[in-house]
């Protein structure tokens, strides 16, 4: 599976005026390309491509930003917060406009159990780009983890009006509307995340779960 960690950085890479060998600059090209492209099967070759990037002295402040995005987004799925951390904190002196960076860390505080850390990140995210889907769902990931439902289902809302194809947002919203009590809503819910991926496991479970045929 590969996904694009972000749009913002995957912009030309460029490097620093100082000469260097054609050979090694590709090389640092092709690594940049394994990182914000990365391949989530094979996380410990996407870090070291992230940290050949990071380490070459050759990309701009942009590129190395999301090179550290880039790194800080495998700690975190490997559940490495700390290390995360001190990526995504590197990467927003390098960068600090950059809304993906900020939700990324709001999601590794998540991980860390600081809920208000992780809210105050998601909601800088929205604050610098209003039209982000993913740091509303994201956010309303955390409203769910303080069970302030009535929010959560708020920002995944927004999430979906912003991108209606967002599955993981109706998914989600389908957790909140069953924690609610409203089993019809959250069916409908996790059924609609299905037409976005068939096979999506936890929709599945959630539906049997409620005697239901996904």
């Amino acid at each position: 599976m590969r996904i694009a960690i972000i749009a913002a950085t995957a912009a030309v890479f460029l490097v620093h005026a100082a000469p260097a060998p054609a050979q090694k600059l590709d090389a640092v090209k092709q690594a940049y390309n394994h990182c914000i492209e990365p391949d989530l099967t094979r996380m410990e070759e996407v870090i070291k491509s992230c940290t050949l990037v990071i380490k070459s002295g050759r990309a701009s402040d942009r590129s190395q930003a999301g090179a550290l995005l880039g790194r800080g987004n495998m700690y975190r799925r490997q559940g490495q917060f700390d290390r995360a951390l001190t990526d995504y904190n590197e990467s927003l002196r390098l960068d600090p406009r950059a809304a993906p960076t900020y939700t990324s860390r709001g999601n590794a505080w998540r991980g860390k159990k600081q809920y208000d850390r992780a809210l105050a990140d998601h909601s800088e995210a929205i604050k610098l780009d209003p039209k982000y889907a993913t740091a509303y769902g994201n956010r309303g990931n955390v409203w769910l983890d303080k069970a302030d439902i009535d929010r959560a289902i708020s920002d995944y809302d927004q999430a979906i009006s912003l991108n209606p194809q967002y599955g993981t947002a109706f998914f989600n919203r389908g957790l909140a509307r069953e924690k609610q009590g409203d089993k019809a809503r959250a069916i409908a819910d996790y059924r609609q995340s299905l037409k976005f991926d068939a096979n999506f496991r936890p929709a599945i479970d959630a539906l049997k779960k409620l005697g239901e045929t996904p």
